[in-house]
């Protein structure tokens, strides 16, 4: 067993996929089966079930890797610490988010970021909240930033950003005040985010406190980003709630924003990491790096 194994491993079980572990780590698709196949009979045991193309993790797979994981990390962060050591810093930071903080919060933290560690380089993915944290409890992921918190005892939530949801409307519709009553727009149509995001998360919270319920609202669409729900609404289907960072100079020309009385839509955006695992050295970096940055921290 040796570190190419271990890292040729992990990717695979993240990636689900032999091919595309192959493509990252610029192997022979037959290379990567050999030295799974080799890694499983030197354990004595299957590591993967494999249904066609489909593979999953058994239950020994699951165990090897979470101590996989740290091995690597361990040895990440030894290898890390002469390298800073010699002023040679490099490496990819993996970091998953939802769509609020990766336009606006991200490019100017990276860019500061960048000019202390010129040789990292980024690989950003946009998940919803739920999915940010579930990537983060299987191991997928170090760290992530998410617009909820959750009950979650094994993953640290430290607040990085504040942020506060509005009401925009349909410029045709002619809702012109700034401050709306719920009662009077409980009878329009919505077109709200996903299941799992943390714009709706915050939006059935706020509902309930106020004895309303979600499933009250007439809901025609549920879609994955704020982009999408302005559009719907700029062509008239509905309101939709977003974030103010989304507001942008189509305000009074094609929508219109508004707040809601008695409702509380602020929430922050947190970092999430988890509480045990250990971390690779150069997500430890950053994560300090964003809690300096932080002023909610």
């Amino acid at each position: 067993m040796d570190f190419r194994q271990l890292r040729t491993f992990i990717e695979v079980a993240k990636l689900k996929s032999f091919s595309k572990a192959a493509q990252k780590l610029f192997l022979t698709q037959p290379t990567v089966s050999s030295q799974i196949l080799n890694l499983e009979e030197e354990l004595g045991c299957k590591l993967f079930d494999r249904m066609g193309k489909n593979i999953t993790l058994t239950q020994a797979g699951q165990i090897f890797y979470d101590k996989a994981i740290e091995i690597i990390n361990t040895y990440d962060n030894l290898k890390f610490v002469i390298d800073e050591y010699n002023n040679s810093i490099v490496g990819t930071l993996d970091i998953t988010c939802s769509s609020v903080p990766r336009k606006h919060f991200l490019p100017k933290v990276i860019s500061e970021f960048n000019l202390q560690y010129k040789d990292v380089k980024y690989r950003i993915s946009e998940l919803d909240s739920k999915k940010v944290i579930d990537n983060i409890i299987d191991g997928y992921y170090d760290f992530g930033i998410v617009g909820t918190e959750y009950d979650m005892p094994n993953i640290n939530f430290v607040p990085l950003m504040k942020d506060e949801l509005v009401l925009i409307s349909p410029a045709s519709y002619e809702i012109n005040s700034p401050f709306l009553n719920l009662s009077d727009i409980v009878n329009y149509n919505f077109i709200i985010r996903e299941k799992g995001s943390g714009t709706r998360d915050i939006i059935e919270n706020a509902l309930s406190s106020m004895s309303y319920s979600f499933d009250s609202l007439s809901v025609i669409a549920y879609l994955e980003d704020n982009e999408t729900i302005k559009k719907f609404v700029e062509c008239g289907l509905g309101l939709g709630f977003i974030s103010k960072y989304e507001i942008d100079n189509n305000l009074n020309k094609t929508y219109r924003m508004h707040k809601i009385n008695n409702l509380c839509l602020e929430r922050y955006f947190y970092l999430a990491y988890h509480k045990v695992r250990t971390l690779s050295p150069l997500s430890n970096k950053f994560i300090d790096f964003l809690l300096e940055k932080s002023i909610f921290c």
